[in-house]
C-alpha cells in the first residue's frame, strides 16, 4: 500500500455519494480489481457506507491517495 499523500499514479478516483436509507449514507467508486483499462460501464463497484455524508466523504477522500489515486472526483 502507499503511503498517504503520494504522488497518483492512477489519476482521479471517482465516486458518487448517495443517500441510501435514514441516516445511511453510501459512496460507490470503481473496485480495486478492476482490470486496468475497463471499459466504461464495465467496472466493478466497490462502495463504503456510513451514517453522515461528511463521514463516507472523508473516508473516500483519505483512502484514495493510500492507494495512488491524485485526487477524488465527486460526480453527482
Amino acid at each position: 500500500m502507499l503511503k498517504p499523500n503520494a504522488p497518483g499514479i492512477k489519476g482521479d478516483l471517482h465516486a458518487r455519494l448517495e443517500r441510501i436509507d435514514s441516516g445511511m449514507f453510501r459512496a460507490v467508486f470503481a473496485g480495486e480489481l478492476n482490470p486496468e483499462n475497463a471499459a466504461a460501464g464495465q467496472e466493478w463497484p466497490d462502495a463504503h457506507i456510513g451514517d453522515t455524508p461528511e463521514g463516507v466523504r472523508g473516508w473516500v477522500e483519505s483512502m484514495a491517495p493510500q492507494l495512488g489515486y491524485r485526487r477524488v472526483i465527486w460526480d453527482s
